[in-house]
């Protein structure tokens, strides 16, 4: 059987990989890693400042958190170091639980996203209580909405294992570059990690 020769030049214009030991260089990846954090003691919040840009129009959010109490884990942007607190989030997340029974998980005009409902806290199981992905769309805009599109999964304090889908809008034009996760009323992050990605463009 003959073999036939295809040059680079022809593989669609684009450089072919090198072998570099046992590592293959020169492929992009499409998530870039821009910031993170890690809490392992009791800390207010899990903050992220200054993690968007123009350079990515979408960013991915990868995310774990426990609580010291059994609270609602929430969500906010941040713009300059301070929280975006206006009513400007609107969400809705529909999801299932461990027993097949339907969950939710929804608001309108608040200043935060509830993130499920009463997860267990550090004392009671192992972490963490509650984790998932969010991906953010244009967050450096100041003409448009901010779009999220939300799946995590909670462990709630009855017991319940619940995961959940969805998304939502901040209704806001102006540019945010930061995050925070914290918990509602009282009770702070006792462990965390956060790491956010922007997503090349093309």
């Amino acid at each position: 059987m003959a073999f036939s020769k295809i040059a680079a030049e022809n593989l669609g214009g684009s450089a072919l990989p090198a072998v570099s030991g046992a590592s293959l260089t020169g492929i992009s990846s499409g998530l870039v890693y821009i910031n993170g954090v890690t809490i392992t003691s009791s800390t207010a919040s899990a903050t992220i400042d200054s993690c968007f840009s123009s350079t990515y129009r979408n960013y991915m959010i990868f995310w774990d958190c426990t609580g010291t109490e059994q609270r609602d884990l929430m969500f906010r942007f941040r713009t300059s170091g301070s929280d975006d607190d206006s009513n400007g989030y609107n969400w809705g997340a529909s999801g299932i639980d461990k027993d097949a029974s339907s969950e939710t998980s929804y608001g309108n005009a608040q200043t935060a996203i509830q993130v499920g409902h009463g997860q267990y806290s550090n004392t009671d199981v192992d972490n963490p209580t509650s984790h998932g992905i969010f991906e953010v769309i244009n967050p450096s805009s100041t003409t448009h909405n901010k779009i999220l599109q939300m799946q995590f999964t909670t462990y709630n304090s009855n017991g319940d294992i619940r995961s959940y889908s969805g998304g939502g809008y901040y209704l806001r034009q102006p540019a945010v570059d930061g995050i925070k996760f914290y918990y509602a009323s009282t009770g702070n992050v006792f462990n965390a990690t956060v790491k956010v990605y922007g997503l090349v463009n093309s």
